[in-house]
């Protein structure tokens, strides 16, 4: 405040004012009876910067983190690595892939080719202690070898069970994989979206409630301004009307009469 106004301030409440509406704004200034007087609760820039808000940087940045983080999870939020695996999954469900399959046809004609080789070893040595030679012997050979040949078929026979008792277990797997990875996103797109909302709620609750108070102190400045405005106005009138009737009562004392009551 200037010292002119200071000066205007202290006539208005002495009904000196020769500005009855220019002091009592300078007493209004005086107590705060201005746009902005009182003070205001809405102090930050908005993050657009083009306004003011109640909302602090730090509150504005948080809810900016809800958003990104509600708008990421609002179709999942499946990650790539998730994605990966569940596609790697998807790919096994017809069993197992060729390599996989001629390995275990050489495992189980590995173990098949050792019972030969141990069988006909065996068979030698018995046909020897028995003395059993040329087409005798040769005949019992042969018998283990398609002994040999027959348990292939089964070898195949047992490769094609395993396969499909393993296209129902992985199909299984991959069955609750889904389940629960589709489950783990709809959670989190909950559990996000209700924390952004209530974030959000809080946040406007307390705006509404600040702008009320602003509200409040814009409507007490101007209340107040008025009020010191009036006031100034009746105690300039009242001391004019004093030194009226002052001025009537000397005048009248000079004539030898009574004036009129001050």
């Amino acid at each position: 405040m200037t010292r002119r106004e200071r000066r205007q301030a202290r006539k208005a409440l002495t009904g000196e004012a020769v500005d009855p509406l220019a002091a009592g704004t300078a007493l209004a200034r005086v107590g705060g009876f201005y746009e902005g007087g009182l003070g205001r609760l809405a102090q930050y820039d908005t993050a657009d910067g083009l306004g003011r808000t109640y909302t602090t940087p730090e509150m504005q940045e948080s809810l900016a983190r809800y958003k990104q983080i509600a708008g990421q999870y609002a179709e999942g939020g499946r990650t790539s690595d998730v994605q990966g695996v569940m596609d790697r999954m998807r790919g096994g469900l017809d069993g197992y892939n060729s390599a996989e399959l001629q390995g275990q046809r050489e495992q189980m004609g590995r173990g098949l080719d050792t019972q030969l080789k141990t069988g006909l070893a065996q068979s030698r040595i018995s046909q020897a202690r028995g003395g059993v030679r040329g087409a005798s012997a040769a005949a019992q050979d042969q018998n283990l070898v398609r002994q040999r040949l027959a348990t292939q078929g089964d070898v195949e026979q047992d490769i094609f069970v395993r396969n499909a008792d393993e296209m129902q277990r992985r199909l299984g797997v991959y069955s609750d994989t889904v389940r629960g990875v589709e489950g783990d996103e709809y959670g989190r797109k909950i559990q996000t979206q209700t924390a952004y909302t209530n974030a959000l709620a809080g946040q406007e609750t307390a705006n509404r409630a600040s702008s009320q108070y602003d509200l409040d102190r814009l409507m007490a400045e101007r209340s107040g301004a008025l009020s010191s405005v009036l006031t100034t106005q009746d105690l300039s009138n009242q001391r004019e009307q004093f030194q009226q009737k002052l001025h009537l009562w000397k005048q009248a004392a000079q004539r030898g009469r009574s004036g009129p009551a001050l």
